[in-house]
């Protein structure tokens, strides 16, 4: 090596010891003046904490995209919108408002760490890059409390690996989830619009929902929907009211309705059974029309079960504890035969 490269090499060195020291002053004078370094607060509640401030101007679109994290969007009791981020670091996010949309995102680079975003540079100091930690609970949630007040017309939830839970709305809105390696769950939820679901290994359950159509696919998982009630809009061309498809895994269905006079019914199997309100059906194949039959309800799968319960009597299966609950190992060479019923699941269902 070079004598000029060893003396940038060791000025290169001191400089960094120097910052690094100069920013642990920093940090300890800012604490003893009770000075905040951040934009954010942090506190303590079930792991690290970032309360963002509260939410002003009407929201309109929610776009999430993460990697590796799990997402909650629930009624906020506090009478304003904010988003918490428990395990986050600072400077491994993007939070935004821009156009009555609220974007969150951890899918960074360095366009995203230094903010340039429609023309703007915005970096807000090394020391949100510095406080990088290995969190004790490792398990990332992103929180976000809306109020009434928030006119949300499109939800979009893109997630690599963890849970996405909505509950508690009925905000007249598109929603459309993505999640490759993770469960879905929508509760106590009620729109005119659409809801869109799919999944790569992991299950998409509804309870107690109603939606104007619904579009959900699995790959390996199950599908477990309990439906309040059908919008009796006819969508015209004979677009499905309810689609699901599972590639490996059980569908189970169930109607608060005894009305199958508006119902289409097509369902199908690859490898498995089909129950039709609690009763066997014969081969792998049932269609049903009522007299005016202009509401089709479409469920496929390839290796799985089918079962369809109209009146049902209550919520899809036991999801209380939806976030603690962890999420088995799927292998569809090693899964359970088609036709054998499942444990816990299924009895909620029927």
């Amino acid at each position: 090596m070079k004598p000029a490269s060893i003396i940038f090499l060791i000025v290169s060195v001191v400089i960094i010891i120097a910052g690094l020291a100069l920013c642990s002053a920093g940090t300890a004078k800012a604490k003893e003046a009770n000075i905040s370094l951040f934009s954010t607060d942090v506190s303590m509640k079930d792991g690290d904490v970032i309360t963002t401030n509260a939410v002003t101007g009407e929201l309109n679109k929610i776009r999430i995209n993460l990697s590796d994290a799990n997402v909650k969007i629930c009624p906020s009791e506090t009478g304003e919108s904010y988003l918490e981020l428990v395990n986050f670091t600072i400077g491994t996010y993007d939070f935004s408002i821009q156009n009555r949309m609220l974007i969150l995102d951890n899918e960074t680079s360095i366009f995203s760490l230094l903010h340039l975003t429609e023309g703007n540079f915005n970096f807000n100091g090394l020391r949100h890059y510095l406080t990088y930690r290995i969190t004790k609970n490792s398990g990332k949630t992103a929180i976000l409390y809306l109020t009434d007040d928030d006119r949300i017309k499109n939800v979009e939830v893109n997630v690599k690996k963890g849970k996405v839970l909505i509950e508690g709305f009925s905000h007249s809105a598109d929603y459309i989830f993505d999640v490759s390696n993770g469960s879905v769950m929508l509760s106590k939820l009620s729109t005119q619009s659409r809801i869109r679901v799919k999944v790569g290994k992991g299950d998409c359950i509804l309870n107690d929902v109603s939606a104007g159509s619904y579009d959900l696919s699995v790959d390996q998982g199950t599908v477990d929907v309990y439906l309040k009630a059908l919008n009796y809009t006819v969508l015209g061309n004979n677009t499905p009211k309810l689609k699901i498809t599972a590639k490996s895994g059980a569908i189970y269905v169930g109607l608060a309705t005894l009305n199958t006079s508006i119902l289409s019914l097509d369902f199908s199997v690859g490898e498995g059974t089909i129950s039709y309100n609690g009763e066997p059906v014969q081969g792998s194949t049932f269609s049903q029309s009522g007299h005016s039959g202009n509401l089709p309800i479409i469920l496929q799968t390839e290796k799985g079960d089918i079962s369809f319960l109209l009146n049902a009597p209550g919520n899809a299966g036991d999801y209380k504890d939806f976030f603690l609950q962890e999420e088995p190992e799927r292998n569809p060479e090693t899964e359970s035969e088609p036709g054998t019923e499942p444990d816990s699941s299924a009895e909620s269902a029927e």
